[in-house]
């Protein structure tokens, strides 16, 4: 016969007050346990950056001395059975974001599809469930749904 567990009640503030006391004895063993993972963490991370450093050091050195020789080469190329060198020369683009808008807007606005909905945010206001922008106008397409969140906080003498 199996025995069925009482399930724990919070009936008063009694009890509540006891349950904060446990959650607050919960939040100081998250804490420790937080405390050792860092620490433990900090130890590998060291060891991994000394290791790391080595490595890339020596792998820099190799690639300057590859690179030095590379230059003595009529062709600047170095190609053997163990490697090659690898040689572009890379356009770098700039963007003038205000005329490439401009310009995108004119000759091609289907490729005008993504809103940055973050920066949008920092233009508008809620006012009676609707999204106001910084001229007054309705913002269409922005809708409100109400939610609830609840969060625990433990006094100060309880930590």
């Amino acid at each position: 016969m199996s025995e069925e567990k009482e399930e724990f009640e919070i009936t008063d503030d009694y009890a509540a007050n006891w349950a904060f006391s446990k959650l607050a004895e919960n939040k100081e063993d998250l804490d420790r346990i937080e405390k050792k993972k860092r620490g433990y963490l900090d130890q590998v991370d060291s060891w991994y950056s000394r290791q790391l450093n080595r490595i890339i050091g020596q792998r820099e050195y190799m690639q300057d001395k590859l690179n030095e020789y590379r230059l003595t080469k009529p062709d600047g190329k170095i190609d053997t059975p163990s490697g090659q060198t690898i040689v572009k020369h890379p356009n770098k683009i700039q963007y003038d974001d205000d005329k490439l808008i401009n310009f995108v807007r004119k000759n091609n606005p289907e490729m005008l599809t993504k809103v940055n909905k973050s920066e949008l945010k920092k233009h508008y206001q809620i006012v009676d469930g609707k999204a106001i922008d910084d001229n007054g106008q309705i913002i269409d397409g922005i809708k409100f749904e109400q939610t609830e969140s609840v969060s625990f906080k433990l006094n100060k003498g309880t930590e």
